[in-house]
């Protein structure tokens, strides 16, 4: 008996000794941006986002849909991958809907005078459009330096005022992170690596910490693409003290896709969704938020 015993413990060793060599031998990727001098690619981001405020008895549900058209020109290209990228803005399309409030929707490549809200968002675009600010981008796809010139930095900070930071540094960085963030290493099918980003929001600190899984090689209409899964936590610290408004999140989720093509060195498409709950205290006020943004960011080719 005590022999069956010792050989049973001999097997599974020998079997987990098995299973370690096997992982060791799986074959590996590389997965890193190829960017080539002269390069033109275009970069598409569809983005939706629908939000759902409570205030007291009173519910407000809002819309969001922008989708953004950028060229990214391939200036220069260093030994060590690290890229110098003109990425100009080429179109943009937006459209709320809030309420019983008429919906605002705007083109930048309509041709028609855009009437109300539409007509502020041109104003402020129209010095923005196709001027280009620099970049460098890493191998990886993090942003290692912004250069936005003091004329652009001024048109960008007007704006901020109707849409946003969209288009601070800090944005960039998290925009490029939902098309995500490569391995430094070749990777195995199911290893794991993080990245985190953090911001500065209304409402305070916003730390966002994704982990990406590589799940190996498939077959799809666009060819093999290394598949990618995202999934993340995201951490909402307060405001600085003085502020009148107290924001906590109450539950958050974050997932989404890559697909990206490792020959060729560039992304097909990554697809993310989060989902917030947000409570903010002002005062005597309690404001409930249930917020959904899904992003699609897809990268080929530009053409004129």
């Amino acid at each position: 008996m005590m022999i069956m015993k010792g050989t049973g413990k001999l097997v599974v060793g020998i079997i987990l000794l098995l299973v370690a060599g096997g992982r060791v031998g799986l074959a590996q990727q590389s997965l890193s941006w190829k960017f080539q001098p002269g390069e033109k690619l275009k970069v598409a981001v569809q983005q939706k986002t629908e939000s759902m405020t409570r205030v007291a008895d009173q519910s407000l549900k809002m819309t969001v849909d922008l989708s953004i058209e950028e060229k990214w020109d391939v200036k220069a290209v260093a030994e060590n991958g690290l890229a110098t990228i003109d990425r100009s803005l080429t179109r943009i399309q937006l459209s709320i809907r809030s309420g019983a409030e008429e919906e605002i929707t705007f083109d930048s490549a309509s041709e028609r005078t855009a009437p109300g809200m539409a007509r502020t968002i041109a104003a402020a675009l129209g010095p923005v459009l196709g001027k280009p600010m620099r970049i460098e981008v890493n191998p990886r796809g993090a942003v290692v330096d912004v250069e936005l010139g003091e004329e652009l930095g001024g048109q960008l900070a007007e704006l901020a005022k109707v849409l946003g930071d969209f288009f601070s540094p800090d944005s960039i960085q998290q925009q490029l992170m939902t098309i995500g963030r490569l391995p430094a290493q070749p990777v195995s099918t199911g290893e794991s690596w993080m990245a985190s980003i953090e911001s500065m929001t209304q409402l305070g600190k916003l730390s966002v910490a994704r982990t990406f899984t590589y799940e190996g090689e498939k077959a799809t209409t666009d060819g093999m693409v290394s598949e990618i899964a995202i999934s993340g936590q995201i951490v909402l610290a307060p405001a600085a003290k003085g502020d009148d408004r107290k924001a906590t999140l109450r539950h958050q989720e974050l997932s989404g896709l890559i697909r990206f093509d490792a020959g060729a060195g560039r992304l097909v498409e990554s697809s993310e969704q989060q989902k917030l709950g947000i409570q903010t205290s002002y005062r005597e006020l309690r404001i409930q938020s249930e917020v959904t943004t899904s992003t699609r960011t897809t990268v080929g080719p530009f053409s004129p």
